[in-house]
């Protein structure tokens, strides 16, 4: 059984929202682009765009499927597959800004970096990077499947050799490697020897890049690649660590002991660590399904799971939980979703203080 959850909290890490729906479908994740709230469909065939209050002020169909971006410059981006449109988020209309490449899957962004990169289809797997203004190509990575951690400076790229297998492929190594931005020079690399896969929590705390590896912590000097690997700390029947973020330079993540017999009394530590030797500062205990990751927001911490959202005060009790929810991080003390609900696709905003939500729009959906 635990074998089965380590395999689900997995998936979390290739998901692109804070809270994922594998199975239920719903409207994307919300966009806040100046006043307007954007979402796209849960056909992912229109986009509509929202006011703060939850009016509809317009609905955009699409010619195929689109995902929405938010650019570094403030702008709100439609991706379909390799081709990249620019948004007006006050009608709708949409301008054609740039044709990455026809082998590019799907084009993702990553801002605080200005890049934009997607991963190649083809016989040699690979990753390319296009610069954020100009477009252009910085480099294509064969054997790269994902940026992993991206800013002005460095760029984290995860790798892996595929071994193909019945109906896809899974992974027999696994690595990352640390680029300068500007030159696209590679001036790192650190293998993953217990989990061969490429996704991986990475962040970034200080001058360290952080990123787990089974039940180990791996932290890399970002200068000079220096690697430290040591065992996380945690329970010794907990999952984990993951939901790696940086807190002031600290390293903060969770663990889980699961609670088989039954679920909502299950176990999650928050712990805090100074770095680069992993002392613990402060830990935690919470009860909460398989939370993954974790926001602060002011006393309060929200953590986001498979299929849960929840908040908790200081003393580790909890305020609310909700399920199945695509989020913004707090906006003004509201976060904006989606979610599931009966058969119903539902899009609207909760107020973080007491849990409260108001549906905004909804949609009758047959599941996939």
């Amino acid at each position: 059984m635990k074998a089965l959850w380590i395999s689900l909290l997995a998936l979390v890490l290739v998901m692109p929202a804070f809270g994922t729906s594998i199975i239920f479908p719903t409207f994307s994740t919300p966009v806040m682009a100046g006043d307007t709230l954007v979402v796209v469909s849960p056909d992912r065939m229109a986009f509509i765009g929202l006011s703060k209050s939850g009016k509809k002020m317009w609905t955009q169909p699409l010619s195929t499927k689109g995902s929405l971006i938010e650019h570094g410059s403030g702008r709100t981006l439609l991706v379909q597959g390799s081709s990249v449109s620019s948004l007006n988020p006050k009608d709708g209309t949409i301008k054609p800004l740039f044709d990455s490449d026809p082998k590019v899957e799907w084009m993702k962004y990553s801002p605080e970096a200005d890049l934009f990169w997607g991963r190649l289809l083809g016989d040699e797997p690979g990753l390319a990077l296009f610069d954020g203004d100009t477009h252009t190509c910085l480099a294509k990575e064969v054997s790269g499947e994902t940026v992993a951690y991206a800013d002005a400076g460095l760029v984290v790229i995860a790798k892996g050799l595929r071994k193909p297998v019945r109906g896809g492929h899974t992974f027999s190594k696994g690595w990352i490697e640390g680029f300068d931005r500007k030159a696209m020079k590679r001036i790192w690399s650190a293998p993953f020897e217990k989990e061969p896969s490429p996704y991986h929590f990475v962040v970034r705390c200080g001058g360290y890049v952080v990123c787990e590896d089974g039940r180990e912590l791996m932290v890399i000097d970002v200068k000079s690649g220096e690697l430290r690997r040591r065992p996380a700390a945690m329970p010794e029947d907990a999952l984990g660590p993951k939901g790696l973020r940086d807190e002031n330079g600290d390293l903060v993540y969770l663990t889980t002991v699961m609670n088989m017999s039954n679920f909502h009394e299950s176990e999650q530590t928050l712990y805090r660590l100074r770095l680069p030797h992993l002392e613990v500062l402060e830990k935690k205990v919470m009860k909460v399904i398989e939370a993954v990751t974790s926001e602060k927001a002011g006393d309060l911490l929200i953590t986001d799971a498979l299929y849960r959202t929840a908040c908790f005060r200081p003393d580790g009790s909890k305020l609310w939980e909700h399920f199945q929810m695509h989020r913004t991080p707090v906006i003004d003390g509201v976060i904006y979703f989606s979610d599931y609900k009966e058969g119903v696709a539902r899009m609207g905003a909760l107020d973080v203080s007491t849990g409260d939500q108001t549906i905004f729009i909804s949609e009758k959906v047959e599941m996939r």
